[in-house]
């Protein structure tokens, strides 16, 4: 049994390296799988972002102005994420997001990574609002090497005269 088992073995290697055409076939299908597998790993990694989420969160407004806005963020973290940033957006009439800075007002942030449990992360000001119709917060946390972002905060503001 053995002795058939190497006889088909070097059979197959005699066929395979006699026809060049199978090596050349078998690095071009090769190629073509590398960016498919990549493209399937990133979309499978963001599935599962979007199913198991690192964070909950929400935010309540406080207050707001013109020029700013002062929010407080509370939720859950779900999963074990290393902090990155957060990075906040106003929210333009027409649905377009713009760069905006955001603060910690209560205390200095630490910038320290919280464990899996529930808490609030404080309150923020957020600015500059320019004709501004809402405020949209993201979280940044490392998962192993890849980095994930979960939006946390999407807050409209209110008309002056529309009701809560």
């Amino acid at each position: 049994m053995k002795l058939t088992t190497q006889a088909t073995l070097s059979a197959v290697r005699r066929a395979t390296f006699n026809m060049p055409f199978t090596i050349v076939f078998g690095l071009a299908l090769g190629g073509l799988l590398v960016p498919i597998g990549s493209m399937l790993t990133d979309s499978a990694a963001t599935y599962y972002d979007q199913a198991f989420p690192v964070v909950e969160m929400s935010g309540t407004l406080i207050s707001h102005s013109n020029n700013e806005a002062v929010i407080a963020i509370g939720g859950s973290k779900l999963r074990e994420c290393s902090y990155v940033r957060m990075q906040a957006y106003s929210r333009a009439a027409d649905g377009n997001m713009m760069d905006a800075f955001i603060m910690r007002v209560d205390t200095p942030e630490s910038g320290v990574t919280r464990p899996v449990g529930a808490f609030r992360i404080g309150t923020w000001r957020v600015w500059p609002l320019p004709q501004s119709k809402g405020v949209v917060v993201y979280i940044s946390h490392l998962c192993g090497s890849r980095l994930v972002m979960t939006k946390i905060v999407d807050l409209p503001f209110l008309a002056k005269d529309q009701p809560l």
